[in-house]
């Protein structure tokens, strides 16, 4: 059977302690190690469920969360291969749900506005629907009937990733909240990041990142439309009019807004 010798906790303090030197300089860089340590997080997290894994991770310091967060946002933004980068933004973004919910969307909101590779905020927009509509299960079920399968198989980290992907959370178990609540406060706060964001675009290209950030936004905010607030979304009208392109996004926007 599976045995988690490092729990989450440990696992994030041997991150940071040696795998995001590594980010500053290839001197440091371990891949042995940064593949042993993402492992027993994957075993961990086969183990336990996401209620205990939420209570592990809300004994940790915010600032240490949020950091090892960013530190392994950056390696997957500079990930070359696309494998390894599935890979680890599936860790990533099963971390990040447990993650106690205003510590994650603090991060959330971070990222959108400073990060410093593109990469990573297209990675963020692309799971905040996941995160405000996902419900938290008090239980996971089904995961030691998926991994009793694999028992022969422990020190293969993609064979744990493969049915990791493939876990179902029952719907019908009582769950307690979505990953993220996702309140007027919290629509707010990102309508402006998206404001911000569509003002940056205003005089774009249509082949440069600001505008394709724009339209990432607008798929978002569709995706999001029957739950957001109305007059935020219509607040948005002007900075998606004032983009040099806006007519690559008008017929969208004209359904954002119907």
């Amino acid at each position: 059977c599976l045995i988690p010798e490092l729990n989450v906790t440990d696992a994030i303090y041997l991150y940071l302690r040696f795998v995001s030197m590594g980010i500053m300089s290839k001197t440091y860089s371990n891949c042995a190690l940064d593949g042993a340590i993402r492992y027993f997080m994957w075993v961990h997290m086969s183990t336990a469920s996401s209620l205990e894994l939420r209570k592990e991770m809300s004994t940790i310091s915010p600032f240490i969360l949020e950091s090892f967060f960013e530190c392994f946002l950056i390696k997957v933004s500079v990930e070359k291969l696309t494998a390894d980068k599935t890979l680890q933004f599936t860790l990533f973004t099963r971390l990040l749900c447990c993650a106690p919910q205003d510590m994650s969307f603090r991060f959330i909101c971070n990222v959108l506005r400073d990060f410093p590779y593109i990469q990573g905020k297209y990675l963020i927009i692309g799971i905040l629907k996941q995160l405000f509509t996902t419900k938290f299960p008090k239980q996971t079920t089904g995961e030691s009937k998926e991994f009793a399968a694999i028992k022969d198989n422990k020190s293969k980290e993609d064979d744990l990733a493969a049915h990791l992907s493939k876990l179902k959370i029952d719907d019908s178990d009582l769950v307690t909240t979505k990953f993220i609540d996702l309140t007027l406060k919290k629509m707010s706060e990102l309508t402006k990041i998206i404001s911000a964001a569509l003002k940056e675009a205003k005089n774009s290209k249509v082949e440069d990142k600001e505008f394709k950030t724009a339209q990432i936004y607008l798929e978002f905010l569709l995706s999001m439309k029957t739950i957001w607030s109305k007059d935020l979304l219509e607040s948005l009208e002007p900075d998606f009019k004032s983009l040099r392109a806006h007519e690559k996004v008008e017929a969208k926007l004209k359904q954002l807004l119907a």
